[in-house]
């Protein structure tokens, strides 16, 4: 992901335009990733656990799913930022820019979990924390798989790396290459493309019946907010502005989708819980007008501040929380304690949260302070 240079920690009441859409990056990008934790720390549904079952749904599912589709709409509006002539000598550059941003920290955080569990099967006790084949039974196939696409269980399955969130950082680079065609589309299409794109989105279509593509960097989510981004980015569009004036009916609108969303997932006694995507799509669309807007009203009024540190430190968390963190934690606390009841295992659901986000941060913080310059090339150079 391309991050924008983080504000100031503290920002005037007033702001013009521009600085206000950057400092709204900056201010969301921590709470984003925050909420990517709910989304791999969530435990599943039981009809016998209703608290934990709604809250589960509630941060990871509804919540939680507005992440990732705005942060592919920041990364498509920042790669076009500021482009005036999208030529050859400037998508050259936009590549050797995101190599560093990108590819290198892609790389690197595969290969590090990849050999912390190669490692790991090498321990007696630590063994136990991994699902993953022996280390002695991996094939060089496997090794490459592991760098973009470990093969899943049937036509439709969606198929992860290694350190199996950075499939957004795969699937960003796939964008970045199509950049030219995306540029083209936007410029002459405007915004029909990007009604068409919303249309596959909202369909489901993309996932249906392009399967392959959809699990191995080619997603329509993607496309549809990275284009979206885009958009604004080429026709030199404030966002923010633009939420602005749709924000009173995401605040109208937003809470009763949401509501909406969780209710119709929560499963009944020996029932499957139901997938209606116009009412969750929807909740993305209104849930992300509803936060940037939302943001840069406590930016402009003085109640909120960018924070360098956490918008600096977000791209770490996301990079170490697994498979280094979470899911090793979690496995650890219900080995140990062995939560059962409704209180506790959502307890234990947001203290995994808390716990893997402090210790993230002081990770980060204590590399940042000895190891400034590895910390920038791992991170790539946020």
């Amino acid at each position: 992901m391309k991050q924008a240079r983080a504000s100031k920690p503290e920002l005037p009441a007033e702001f013009d335009p521009d600085r206000l859409q950057s400092a709204v990056i900056d201010f969301v990008r921590f709470p984003l990733i925050i909420g990517v934790l709910f989304v791999h720390n969530y435990l599943g549904y039981a009809a016998s656990l209703p608290v934990s079952t709604i809250c589960g749904n509630f941060f990871s599912q509804t919540l939680g799913s507005l992440t990732i589709p705005a942060f592919f709409f920041i990364s498509g509006f920042l790669f076009f930022l500021h482009t005036d002539n999208f030529d050859s000598g400037a998508y050259r550059k936009k590549l050797q820019s995101r190599a560093k941003t990108l590819l290198i920290p892609y790389l690197f955080w595969n290969i590090l979990s990849l050999t912390v569990c190669s490692f790991a099967h090498h321990l007696p006790k630590a063994v136990h924390f991994f699902s993953e084949p022996d280390c002695n039974a991996w094939t060089g196939r496997y090794l490459l798989q592991a760098l973009w696409a470990l093969p899943g269980d049937g036509p439709s399955v969606f198929n992860y790396p290694y350190a199996y969130q950075f499939w957004f950082i795969r699937d960003l680079m796939v964008m970045v290459v199509l950049t030219p065609i995306i540029y083209f589309l936007v410029k002459k299409c405007r915004i029909r493309i990007v009604a068409l794109l919303g249309i596959l989105w909202f369909s489901d279509w993309w996932q249906r019946y392009l399967p392959w593509l959809a699990g191995h960097g080619l997603g329509i989510e993607v496309l549809f907010f990275f284009t979206t981004g885009a958009w604004f980015a080429v026709n030199r569009r404030n966002f923010i502005e633009d939420c602005g004036k749709a924000a009173k009916w995401a605040f109208v609108l937003y809470p009763p989708v949401a509501i909406a969303d969780v209710l119709t997932k929560l499963p009944g006694p020996g029932e499957d819980p139901v997938h209606l995507p116009f009412l969750h799509y929807s909740g993305i669309l209104l849930g992300i007008v509803a936060s940037f807007a939302l943001a840069a009203h406590l930016l402009k009024t003085g109640k909120a501040r960018v924070n360098t540190f956490l918008a600096s430190a977000s791209f770490f968390v996301f990079a170490v929380h697994e498979p280094l963190f979470l899911t090793n934690l979690r496995t650890g606390i219900f080995a140990v304690f062995q939560p059962k009841s409704d209180v506790t295992l959502t307890a234990v659901y947001f203290l995994l949260v808390m716990m893997v986000a402090v210790a993230s941060l002081g990770l980060y913080w204590l590399l940042r302070r000895y190891l400034p310059r590895f910390t920038r090339i791992i991170t790539g150079g946020r």
